[in-house]
């Protein structure tokens, strides 16, 4: 990247246009009202691992090193440094991109105001994404029912810590943070279905703004944006930001430790790594699998400062101590993902199933594979980051049970800069070398987000569709229980994808009078489960009921496939059908009446024979 262009990989780079080291460190001496990389944080453009210092002076290597490669061979392959302590990483040659003359905003920030200026253009480079993506995202926010999955969030969040704390000693202790933040929002916002989800579309919204400022740090300004809007239209970031679950928080946490480590990189000192050391526990706190962003982490800094390396280890070694303690926990717990199955034939489906768009998946693919090549150096780092997760989970996956395509969220943000990168690249390519760049790529990554945005339009339909494709309609099933029960009915849970009792729960928590589970002995709140602890004889637990509400989602032609032998004899043997009423997602509600006694058969009287006297 060249040290006096904001343009990174996309300028023309022409050796006797880079200046000597000494010379450079004048240009970039910090003036009145444009603070020094050391002292304005990650907001800046990708200049600071130049300096090695606040008064933007260098350390290392002598100039006259730099200089006999830059200009005293005019006709071999030269070299660029990228910071003063490393060697030189990549050739430049004649077909390198030349740098285009500072446009009006480069030369204002060069100036006293260039402090204000470069503020202005931060800030709109954080709010365009972030509010196209919580325009996106919240559009319907409340439309689709919570799911299963939700109504667990729900569940959790209601609970009071010592309940909440006797829950995760039994189910989800890798969810403890998510729970414990839920927890605080509900007992502020509330529990319906839009408060529920605002804590991800917000992140959604702030991940957007954080990738367009880390795709400044890395390459340029119009990748930053670019890359923050393909993120906002894609329907995985609309489906994930209108879901109260952890995901959407895992991008954002991925997103902050990145710019934080390049914080740390560009500038050594405590207070930097503090910050990257304070990111790390949540981002595996999350979720787990988020801690395989390590691995790109590590080759960020190989790549950009390679002798902090060992710094960088003392941190990650340090600070992922509560994350391996939270998986140590857990690993008592992995039962509850044990029904995650993958085989290669699976694999196929798995890209559409991550983008939930294949034709999304597609332009982004493409557009990413192209960025690979304009990408340079920053390719090793954004392929480490798409790749090395799935890979490590699909290999691991006999073991663990973790290769699911929404654990893998947070490589979306890589995936987006992947192609953000591949047009401004192409755009670059076409047209003046130095005039009307910035403009080609604007409109280059603009054409591209409103082709993806139009290619996924029905996709995005899709995901807002209530309820989601596949799940039961349990909204539909509650409203309509709520005005066919009877004072002193009771109401049972059978069915093979999981027992539905919280999201019945959930969806009847408004009615007066609920139905009583005949089958429960001791509650959910009680137990720590999700479920409760069924009843260990339960025809006395039945005993009094005059009709049961059986509520299944077994997806077989019995309805009372998932019950428990003993509850599934009370049923058939002591009730009877009465009706059924089916609803989307193969969800069936099936009133039973108490049999009948029956009836008592009147003795039988003996005549008495006389025998006949003679």
């Amino acid at each position: 990247m060249t040290p006096e262009s904001e343009d990174g990989w996309f300028t023309r780079t022409r050796a006797d246009q880079i200046p000597s080291q000494h010379e450079y460190a004048v240009q970039q001496a910090p003036s009145a009202g444009h603070p020094s990389r050391a002292q304005g944080g990650f907001e800046g453009e990708p200049q600071g691992p130049l300096r090695n210092g606040p008064q933007g002076q260098f350390q290392g290597e002598p100039q006259s090193r730099f200089q006999g490669q830059v200009h005293g061979q005019p006709d071999d392959d030269r070299y660029m440094w990228t910071h003063p302590e490393e060697e030189p990483l990549y050739p430049l040659s004649e077909s390198e991109p030349e740098p285009e003359p500072l446009d009006e905003n480069d030369a204002e920030d060069q100036g006293a105001t260039g402090g204000a200026a470069r503020a202005r253009r931060t800030a709109a480079l954080l709010l365009v994404p972030s509010v196209v993506t919580l325009v996106v995202g919240g559009y319907q926010l409340g439309h689709r029912q919570l799911w299963q999955d939700e109504s667990a969030s729900w569940w959790a969040a209601t609970l009071s810590w010592s309940q909440l704390l006797h829950l995760l000693g039994n189910i989800d202790i890798v969810l403890a943070p998510y729970y414990a933040l839920m927890h605080l929002w509900v007992s502020v916002a509330g529990t319906s279905v839009v408060a529920l989800r605002i804590p991800s579309l917000a992140a959604m919204g702030l991940s957007a703004g954080l990738l367009a400022l880390l795709g400044r740090r890395m390459f340029n300004s119009r990748v930053g944006m670019v890359a923050g809007l393909i993120f906002a239209v894609l329907p995985v970031t609309s489906r994930y930001g209108q879901e109260a679950r952890p995901y959407a928080l895992t991008v954002l946490a991925v997103l902050v430790a990145t710019l934080l480590l390049y914080r740390a990189l560009d500038d050594p000192r405590a207070d930097r790594w503090g910050g990257y050391a304070l990111s790390l526990p949540f981002t595996g706190m999350f979720h787990l699998v988020a801690a395989l962003v390590l691995a790109a982490h590590l080759v960020l800094v190989l790549v950009v400062a390679r002798k902090r390396w060992g710094a960088w280890a003392a941190v990650v070694g340090f600070c992922v101590v509560p994350v391996l303690l939270i998986a140590l926990l857990g690993h008592s717990q992995s039962a509850q993902v044990s029904w995650i199955s993958t085989d290669l034939k699976d694999l196929p489906q798995f890209p559409g199933q991550f983008f939930l768009s294949a034709d999304g998946m597609y332009v982004t693919v493409g557009a990413a594979v192209l960025g690979l090549y304009f990408a340079r150096r920053y390719s090793f780092v954004l392929l480490t980051w798409t790749l090395v997760p799935p890979v490590l989970l699909f290999a691991s996956r006999s073991v663990l049970n973790l290769f699911l395509p929404r654990y893998l969220l947070f490589t979306l943000p890589a995936w987006a800069l992947l192609a953000a990168v591949g047009v401004c690249g192409l755009a670059g390519l076409v047209g003046p070398r130095q005039r009307g760049l910035a403009v080609r790529q604007l409109v280059a990554g603009v054409a591209l987000v409103g082709a993806l945005a139009a290619v996924c339009l029905p996709d995005q339909r899709a995901v807002r569709v209530n309820p989601l494709a596949g799940q039961p309609d349990f909204q539909s099933a509650a409203a309509w229980l709520s005005v066919h029960q009877r004072q002193g009915d009771g109401i049972a849970f059978a069915g093979t994808r999981g027992v539905p009792i919280r999201t019945m729960a959930y969806n009847m928590r408004g009615s007066s009078a609920q139905p009583q589970d005949v089958f429960l002995a001791q509650s959910p709140a009680a137990s720590g489960t999700y479920e409760g602890k069924p009843c260990a004889v339960p025809s006395t637990c039945a005993a009094g009921v005059e009709r049961i509400w059986l509520v299944s989602t077994s997806t077989t032609a019995s309805f009372y496939d998932g019950l428990p032998d003993k509850q599934r004899a009370v049923l058939t043997q002591q009730f009877q059908v009465v009706s059924e009423e089916r609803f989307t997602g193969e969800l069936r509600v099936v009133l039973l009446e108490r049999r009948p006694p029956a009836a008592k058969k009147p003795p039988t009287v003996k005549k008495a024979h006389t025998v006949a006297k003679r």
